[in-house]
């Protein structure tokens, strides 16, 4: 389907030209789908083995890109401030959308990245929360799942008890407007605060 809002291309070479000619390559060739703020569009392509990652699971981040980009538009660039997380955290978290008794809810535990995070938590790996919180784009790439874990934790925990501020910070981060005391300011607390009650929540998630 081609249109403004989603641009599903018909092979890997179709997708790499698009890439090319309209991104300046910049999305890496692995990549199944990506959400661009330039042209407002998220883009996929099928490929024949969909790998670790489900096409429906992609176009369900990258369609969360989109209509968070709609709702909280860009007020500066925030890939190279901290706190980014929360950017692919959210959207990776939203990618566990279900259909239960013809309700749509989020959050399914099975979900495999909060099964990621919760085996991190058992295991005593990952980041501390304040660590993850101040990576910027380029170092997010080896966090996706935790970030996802984190994220039902502030939208779950403590039924909802954090809900709204978790969503607000979404707001000033998703603006470009964070800075390295964000947290704190909407929460009130730091981060570390939160380190003990994140992991055992998670790892007892099933």
């Amino acid at each position: 389907e081609h249109g403004s809002f989603r641009k599903y291309l018909r092979s890997h070479e179709d997708y790499d030209a698009h890439n090319r000619t309209a991104h300046g390559g910049t999305i890496p060739g692995t990549a199944v789908g990506f959400y661009s703020n330039e042209d407002k569009a998220a883009h996929f392509w099928k490929r024949e083995d969909e790998g670790v990652t489900p096409l429906a699971h992609v176009v369900r981040h990258e369609c969360l890109h989109q209509v968070m980009d709609r709702w909280i538009p860009f007020e500066d660039d925030p890939t190279a401030r901290p706190h980014f997380w929360v950017y692919e955290g959210f959207a990776r978290y939203f990618e566990s959308v279900f259909n239960f008794d013809g309700k749509v809810l989020t959050g399914y535990p099975r979900h495999p990245p909060f099964q990621v995070a919760r085996s991190l938590a058992a295991k005593g790996k990952g980041l501390k929360l304040g660590e993850l919180f101040a990576l910027t784009q380029r170092d997010m790439g080896d966090h996706y799942d935790q970030a996802a874990g984190v994220a039902h934790f502030f939208m779950h925990a403590g039924a909802g008890e954090f809900r709204e501020r978790f969503l607000n910070y979404i707001r000033i981060v998703h603006r470009g407007e964070a800075e390295a005391g964000t947290f704190e300011s909407v929460f009130g607390q730091p981060p570390e605060d939160f380190d003990t009650p994140y992991r055992d929540y998670i790892k007892g998630l099933k």
